[in-house]
């Protein structure tokens, strides 16, 4: 069974927070040119949305950021990501002392939005190597890229609070220096960084400049302005990557989570309440009594979404998605019963479930005899157009059709078939695999349907794989192995039998 799976994060203190996603697939298009499995990189943009530099924590400004990112058509939604603002605050008033309760010291961009690889912007083009050419006081590119793919005017002016070459508050990083008791903050020593004497005068960078006027412009008195947000490292996974976000929505008190998904693969809701196991232990299925959380269906589009209750429970919860394979629509080896095929003729011989101990000890045959099941070790039953001894099909004429049970493909993007076959009849016979619309009794054209069988093989009878082959989707049908000889008046031959017949969504 695949088990791919993904962590998103806690619900902590009765609200939604994202936990580090980290991994994207490779064939995500935000993965930049040339990087592959397991190189790391960061993303950036600059928001949309604006808002002032009053605030002299650095929390209020990632929630902004975060905000931006996450929000209704934000091409980065999906990653799940945890970001960071490029800007530099000024923690509590100057003149608070270090040891006052509830003291805020301050954070400079370099320490909040912290660099470990290359960063590139959501379209691919690349702004530093790493943290020293991030904080060099020149990048590589104008950072003028928003969260929904658009590019911003050169013009755009943005909250940082910052100096140039240390992205720091204005004076960082020298020794912060302290008042006669050691705890006392200099007044004024940092001018010009978020919240410094609201509204006060704030540096703020330009979208369109690589130097150092990107992030250390002059100072203005308040606005509102956009801010640079940088992701966490994120890691190439595998092409099956699940990339998976959740959101709070107040009004509802529920949390909708959101992820990509294929078809042909269920989905479980995994939760726990802490992190002392790993998701692939596995952790529960998350039940909240309500919410069917287990064997999600994949949606049609590519993207599934559940919205369950907000817990109220536990103070921390953490949740992942667990991707496993579906179940066959149809799976049978016939070898505890007929499986449901039933079996119609018109004409001589019918088709026979049992076992295909047919020909080997009966009259010499120019085809070859089949006297066993498909399969390593050989299976003991199947159906074939005769079983047992001779198993020779009728001469001068048959005409049969062995048919499925009904199998529903009506909710199905995608269905493929294989079966096992083994084949001896003659030129002139005909097999062919045909589809009937179960609503009509209606043959279906479709593909590679009606699908003409041939011996390949005319001295033997060997057990050989066949597909897989597209099945019609949308509605319910059965498909049926129509066989029609007249076999040889010189030979016997055993026609055609049929194995470990398997529908799977695709």
């Amino acid at each position: 069974m695949k088990s791919n799976l993904t962590v998103i994060g806690a619900i902590a203190l009765g609200m939604a927070t994202s936990a580090p996603a980290a991994t994207i697939s490779p064939d995500d298009p935000l993965v930049p040119a040339g990087l592959g499995v397991g190189d790391t990189f960061h993303l950036i943009f600059v928001t949309s949305t604006t808002r002032d530099g009053n605030s002299g924590e650095i929390a209020d400004y990632n929630t902004f950021v975060n905000t931006a990112a996450n929000s209704g058509g934000s091409q980065l939604a999906a990653l799940g990501a945890t970001w960071y603002a490029v800007a530099s605050t000024q923690g509590s008033p100057k003149g608070t002392s270090r040891s006052a309760p509830g003291y805020i010291p301050p954070v400079a961009a370099i320490e909040n939005a912290v660099v470990t690889a290359a960063v590139y912007l959501p379209d691919g083009t690349k702004i530093a190597d790493d943290s020293a050419d991030m904080w060099d006081g020149d990048i590589d590119a104008p950072i003028n890229i928003d969260e929904l793919g658009n590019v911003v005017a050169t013009d755009t002016q943005v909250w940082t609070g910052s100096r140039a070459t240390y992205a720091g508050q204005w004076g960082y990083p020298a020794a912060w220096p302290y008042g006669a008791d050691g705890n006392t903050e200099t007044a004024g020593y940092y001018w010009n960084s978020l919240g410094d004497r609201a509204p006060g005068y704030y540096r703020y960078g330009r979208v369109g400049q690589t130097g150092s006027k990107w992030i250390a412009g002059p100072e203005r008195i308040g606005g509102s302005l956009s801010f640079y947000a940088l992701s966490e490292e994120l890691t190439i996974g595998s092409a099956l990557s699940i990339k998976l976000a959740v959101t709070y929505v107040p009004a509802s008190d529920n949390l909708v989570f959101t992820w990509n998904s294929q078809s042909g693969m269920l989905y479980d809701l995994l939760s726990a309440t802490d992190l002392t196991t790993a998701p692939d232990t596995p952790w529960a299925v998350y039940d909240d009594g309500v919410t069917v959380t287990t064997d999600l269906e994949a949606d049609p589009s590519g993207t599934n979404t559940l919205t369950v209750p907000r817990p109220t429970a536990d103070a921390t919860r953490f949740f992942a998605i667990l991707e496993k394979d579906s179940p066959p629509l149809l799976s049978e080896d016939f070898e505890a019963n007929d499986g449901g095929f039933t079996a119609s003729k018109t004409t001589g011989t019918d088709w026979a479930h049992g076992a295909p101990t047919s020909g080997s000890a009966g009259s010499p045959n120019a085809g070859g005899f089949v006297d066993s099941g498909a399969g390593s070790p050989p299976s003991a039953q199947c159906w074939g157009t005769d079983i047992g001894n001779p198993g020779f099909y009728a001469d001068p004429t048959t005409d049969s059709c062995l048919s499925s049970p009904v199998i529903d493909l009506s909710v199905i993007a995608g269905a493929e078939l294989r079966f096992a076959q083994a084949l001896d009849f003659p030129a002139g016979d005909t097999a062919v695999v045909r589809v009937i619309d179960v609503s009509t009794s209606t043959e279906i054209v479709s593909g590679p349907f009606p699908l003409t069988v041939t011996d390949s093989a005319p001295t033997s009878a060997l057990w050989e794989n066949a597909g897989p082959y597209a099945l019609p989707v949308g509605g319910q049908i059965r498909i049926e192995w129509c066989f029609s000889g007249t076999g040889d008046t010189s030979d016997d031959y055993m026609g055609w039998y049929i194995d470990d017949v398997r529908v799977t969504a695709d």
